[in-house]
């Protein structure tokens, strides 16, 4: 956590959420969570079950979703869970300075736009692009003709641009497809940690505008994961596969290839996608069946 070198008042942070403060404008120093409440700290919750161990702490800022009728200050907000996440990136967040560390090895023809992290042990290949804003963390690879939007971040030892795993068996002898393609990484995109994205064979893997996708998941060749878009650890995301605008793959879970994911739709932990999902439908099980809307 990145904590404030300078001080703050609680009126600060109302005033940023566009809220009205109640109760004292105490002095803001970091945040906390619920169950380890220090002075001076900011903290949210969204029940009713935590409220005594809050009413008489005036030395706390709650971001809360009903009145407190002790003395706690508190800023009420309809979703405390968002209010405090951005309080949080605006207020204790710092990114890392921009800088390309000595041991990168990146490839002559690169691209690189302005502040732009590049960490340790890092390969990146010929005709890379990299957009303004990008953190790209230690040990990860891009391979070439790749290319990564702006404001994205790619996390440690992920694997962006390799050939993924295609055979046709010719004669009794398996002969690799050549993925002869590249992976398009468009703006505002988060990579996890040790997550695998293969190339496409002749058409790019797309992951669009604004989509998250957790660490240690694998995304095959060709798939197509739409704008704002969720796929969350160690989920598998077959070959030609398209996870729809808004979806949510929840963990563990497996999406077939050539098999779409519908718009905002969510797989269940565990799911196993082997058929088409509507738009907006929450799918559970192995094979996934449609539970109920969303």
């Amino acid at each position: 956590i990145f904590i404030r070198d300078k001080k703050m008042k609680a009126s600060e942070i109302a005033e940023f959420l566009g809220c009205k403060l109640n109760g004292l404008d105490i002095e803001i120093l970091n945040p906390c969570s619920i169950n380890n409440i220090k002075p001076n700290s900011v903290v949210f919750f969204t029940g009713d079950c935590q409220l005594p161990v809050l009413l008489n702490d005036k030395n706390i800022l709650a971001i809360v979703a009903n009145q407190i009728e002790g003395s706690t200050p508190h800023i009420i907000t309809e979703h405390p869970r968002k209010a405090f996440a951005k309080v949080l990136h605006e207020f204790f967040y710092s990114p890392p300075v921009p800088v390309v560390a000595k041991t990168a090895i990146i490839s002559e023809s690169v691209k690189i736009g302005k502040d732009v992290y590049i960490g340790e042990n890092t390969v990146i290949g010929d005709n890379v692009s990299i957009g303004d804003n990008t953190i790209i963390k230690h040990g990860v690879v891009i391979s070439a003709n790749c290319s990564v939007g702006k404001n994205c971040v790619i996390e440690s030892n992920s694997v962006i641009g390799e050939e993924g795993f295609g055979f046709e068996v010719i004669d009794n002898q398996p002969i690799r497809i050549p993925h002869l393609s590249h992976v398009i990484i468009e703006d505002n995109v988060e990579i996890g940690a040790c997550t695998v994205i293969c190339r496409g064979t002749l058409e790019p893997t797309h992951l669009y505008e604004g989509c998250k996708i957790d660490g240690s998941v694998f995304i095959a060749h060709n798939v197509k994961v739409e704008k704002n878009a969720f796929i969350i650890a160690n989920s598998i995301i077959c070959g030609s596969a398209v996870i729809g605008e808004g979806a949510w793959i929840s963990p563990l879970s497996t999406v077939k290839n050539k098999v779409k994911v519908g718009k905002n739709s969510l797989l269940g932990l565990g799911g196993v996608a082997l058929k088409d999902m509507e738009d907006n439908g929450i799918y559970v099980g192995n094979p996934a069946k449609i539970l109920k809307k969303r």
